[in-house]
């Protein structure tokens, strides 16, 4: 069915296939990413953050509750802010900035949740050193580089007619403007997996058991995570 484009009174074009006619819009929400004709990621991330923030403060009171041990509020972190922080985030490109944009939020997240230190009647704030030291767990940019190279092996997988992987496959025969290039998503895969020294990385991601090797390889590799 061909498209066509018709000029609407609001100066905007619309697409018009058959008899249905769909609005241009400049961005929209899908499956509750927000997508746009920039191809810029930047604003749905820092819409995660927003989101993750409105989380962190609906649950301020358990989290600073002294009912509630510090197991149980690092749990109440994990199930129900930190996955609003991440959505989606298998398929962001990281650059620094953002990075340290989510790291500072998960960091305040968990001074809130661990208080200050008191020193010679003198009260200070944790060092991020100190924080995870307690947390004890993975933070947030190592999970979604993990999650990252988790949805790259899983596109690598699919079959070869699948959408996905032919979008994965497929190269542009057009050229680049001038300026920087913006960094793309397979691009900062590449560079999760020179960190940890793997370049086969899409032959381990055929074998399921090689694969989780090598996921706990990524794991424990600390060049994955943020600058503490």
């Amino acid at each position: 069915m061909p498209i066509q484009r018709t000029p609407s009174n609001d100066t905007l074009n619309h697409l018009k296939m058959g008899s249905h006619v769909f609005e241009t819009v400049s961005s929209f929400t899908y499956l509750g990413s927000c997508v746009n004709n920039k191809n810029d990621i930047v604003s749905e991330i820092l819409n995660r953050i927003s989101l993750a923030n409105k989380a962190f403060f609906g649950l301020r009171t358990f989290l600073k509750s002294c009912f509630l041990t510090r197991k149980a509020k690092f749990l109440v972190y994990k199930t129900l802010i930190r996955p609003v922080l991440t959505y989606g985030s298998e398929t962001w490109p990281l650059t620094k900035n953002i990075e340290n944009r989510i790291t500072i939020f998960e960091r305040r997240v968990l001074r809130s949740i661990l208080g200050g230190v008191r020193e010679n009647d003198f009260w200070r704030r944790r060092t991020n050193s100190e924080i995870y030291e307690i947390f004890k767990e993975p933070d947030v940019i190592k999970t979604i580089k993990i999650n990252r190279m988790k949805w790259a092996a899983h596109i690598i997988r699919m079959n070869e007619e699948n959408p996905v992987r032919r979008v994965f496959s497929a190269k542009p025969h057009t050229t680049r403007k001038r300026g920087r290039p913006k960094q793309r998503w397979i691009d900062s895969v590449e560079t999760d997996f020179s960190i940890i020294r793997v370049k086969n990385w899409k032959t381990q991601a055929k074998n399921r058991q090689s694969w989780r090797n090598l996921l706990q390889k990524a794991l424990a590799h600390p060049g994955l995570s943020s600058q503490i």
